[in-house]
């Protein structure tokens, strides 16, 4: 299958391209990148709605979204619909820190996401891990590797961004 790897706020487009080129390092090829923007729309005087629009090609593609923090799901699940719109085969959520504001659980339900797989940075909700589409993945061996090299003085962390 052919990924692709989409950034859904305007401030996570240097991690979800990090994210891409990682794939790429790793041997995925065909990586499609693309932009999934909010765009505020409305009449002058009136209250804005927002609407989201993709920049990028994404159809026939296993999507991968990616953000840094998963608060109230909002934005993620307007994103997970407009990627299904746009044509995407399956779409994955990724954020490093899942909050998991109230209701964001049943609004991932609702959404229609694959899988969303965040780190063990904060507490993840025992209601949440108990969704079989949630997946919880551990920073302990990297956190141990960091401090390890920290200690012996070793200055180089790229090993953080090549793996």
């Amino acid at each position: 299958t052919r990924p692709g790897v989409v950034a859904f706020h305007t401030n996570s487009v240097a991690l979800a391209q990090r994210f891409a080129n990682g794939l790429n390092r790793k041997g995925v090829e065909d990586i499609s990148f693309a932009l999934c923007m909010r765009v505020p729309r409305g009449e002058k005087g009136e209250a804005p709605s927002e609407e989201y629009e993709m920049v990028g090609e994404i159809r026939d593609r296993d999507v991968i979204l990616v953000n840094d923090i998963l608060d109230t799901g909002e934005s993620l699940c307007a994103a997970v619909r407009m990627v299904k719109r746009c044509g995407a085969r399956r779409v994955f959520a990724y954020a490093t820190h899942g909050l998991f504001a109230d209701g964001c659980a049943a609004k991932l339900r609702e959404s229609g996401v694959d899988e969303v797989v965040v780190t063990d940075s904060v507490t993840v909700p025992a209601e949440v891990l108990a969704l079989p589409f949630v997946t919880r993945v551990s920073l302990a061996q990297l956190l141990s590797e960091t401090i390890r090299r920290s200690v012996q003085d070793e200055s180089s962390f790229s090993y953080v961004y090549d793996d």
